[in-house]
């Protein structure tokens, strides 16, 4: 759309953007995750079950909504992000089952993913239990040897012989033997 020759975008796409970014916002503030009932089933939405690992994400949340009391069984709808879970009487509540899915999705389950866990920095989390400190110093290091040694040439050389003998001389006690050998 333009007005007066100005390109503007279309006011959907204002709107939308809005829309998306009011959502993120909401996101980042803590909104609750949205639960639905019908008869005697919950579905509870779940976050991480897409990509890589995902399989093993829904696995584990599914483990630990099925060991929580009043669960029949507990499954993960990947491709809608839901949790189906069966329920019996007493109803459990569903902001406890959704709690804990979403502790289920944080938790690491096996030292493999607790150790990658420990590896993965998150830039909000600080200086505190980085590695920036000690890289930034060793990378400062690099640069500085890196320019010493292209400044290094263009400096003065020390003339002469005496260095040049430094370097040609023999070891001592050679110096006879091939003194003697040269002169036969």
């Amino acid at each position: 759309m333009r007005v007066l020759g100005i390109p503007l975008p279309d006011p959907f796409s204002v709107v939308g953007a809005a829309i998306g970014t009011a959502r993120g916002v909401a996101s980042l503030v803590g909104a609750s995750r949205r639960v639905s009932s019908r008869a005697e089933r919950l579905y509870i939405e779940v976050h991480g079950v897409h990509g890589e690992g995902g399989a093993e994400v829904a696995r584990r949340i599914e483990r630990a909504v099925s060991a929580h009391p009043g669960v029949v069984w507990a499954r993960v709808n990947a491709p809608s992000s839901r949790l189906c879970v069966e329920v019996t009487e007493p109803r459990p509540q569903p902001s406890q089952l959704a709690a804990i899915a979403e502790q289920a999705e944080r938790a690491p389950s096996s030292p493999e993913e607790m150790a990658a866990e420990d590896e993965a920095q998150h830039p909000a989390d600080g200086l505190r239990g980085t590695r920036l400190v000690p890289t930034l110093l060793v990378d400062a290091a690099g640069v500085v040897m890196s320019l010493f040694t292209r400044i290094a040439p263009w400096g003065p050389v020390a003339s002469g012989d005496r260095h040049a003998a430094v370097v040609v001389r023999a070891p001592s006690g050679a110096e006879g033997t091939a003194g003697a050998g040269g002169s036969q």
